[in-house]
């Protein structure tokens, strides 16, 4: 193997590490202020407190509370785009709506502008009690479920994945409004991609060349998995090429195989692309 193989293998192992489980520090004394949260009976809203005018955009985590806290995995649930709130405002909301009873939860936000990202203290726990009108039960899974035997075959020569079997759907309300991403590293940052969905439940193919942008094209990339993800609009009755993007909610991310690729890295060649959402996995 060669050295420059080598050295990315170790670094995208790192970020998939950081992915799927985040260890967090939150003595930082550069931490911003952290996320308020209102509870109610029915809804989890965030808090979001505004920093500048020149926020591009703020990404939300949670983490679940229990004994094993260190070992927890840090998600990134959603997106906010402050410059789609009236500029007078002094927080944003972020409603949390997949959440499961008998859950604690604590949440941090991270702000992205011109001078890189900026990271908030984790808010203060909530408990999901049982009369909670919206959570679900705390057996659902609010997520996109594989058995160990499904992965995807990708074929290197119309650079394609199709999956060898079938995925498990969320079981969340009004799923219809949710559309599958694919998760994508390329060993600096992570994105999610729109894709069919066919794709994950009768094994349509999945056309990777003309949809990843060319950060992800002529260097080897790595397949993290799938997620479900659900558009909110500030115009949402206007045609699809006018709406303006409010908020974006993602749900828990699902590990994805690439049959016959150990370490799930691929290579792309360039071609014309659209541009991915930030998904960058680490909390700080």
């Amino acid at each position: 193997m060669k050295k420059r193989t080598l050295i990315f293998y170790i670094l995208v192992s790192v970020i998939t590490a950081v992915f799927l489980s985040c260890k967090v520090d939150v003595a930082d004394k550069s931490l911003l202020i952290k996320p308020d949260i209102d509870l109610t009976s029915k809804q989890a809203t965030l808090i979001i407190h505004k920093i500048s005018n020149e926020t591009s955009y703020i990404n939300v985590y949670r983490q679940t509370i229990d004994d094993s806290l260190e070992n927890n995995p840090v998600y990134n649930i959603g997106v906010i785009y402050p410059k789609t709130v009236d500029s007078n405002e002094q927080t944003y909301r972020f409603i949390d709506k997949l959440v499961n009873v008998d859950s604690v939860y604590r949440y941090r936000a991270r702000y992205f502008d011109s001078d890189g990202y900026h990271y908030t203290d984790w808010s203060n726990s909530i408990t999901i009690e049982s009369d909670f009108e919206e959570a679900y039960p705390k057996s659902t899974a609010l997520y996109y479920k594989a058995s160990d035997s499904i992965g995807f075959t990708f074929e290197d020569t119309n650079y394609t994945l199709k999956l060898s079997g079938a995925l498990t759907l969320p079981s969340i309300r009004s799923f219809s409004d949710y559309q599958p991403m694919l998760i994508v590293s390329n060993g600096l940052s992570t994105q999610v991609f729109k894709i069919p969905p066919e794709s994950l439940t009768q094994r349509e193919i999945i056309t990777l060349k003309d949809r990843l942008p060319v950060e992800f094209l002529d260097r080897t990339i790595v397949i993290i998995g799938v997620l479900a993800q659900k558009t909110e609009y500030t115009n949402p009755e206007a045609a699809a090429a006018d709406r303006i993007i409010k908020s974006i909610h993602w749900t828990a991310p699902t590990s994805i195989k690439v049959n016959g690729y150990s370490d799930n890295a691929i290579l792309i060649p360039s071609s014309k692309a659209n541009s991915g959402l930030d998904y960058t996995s680490s909390a700080k």
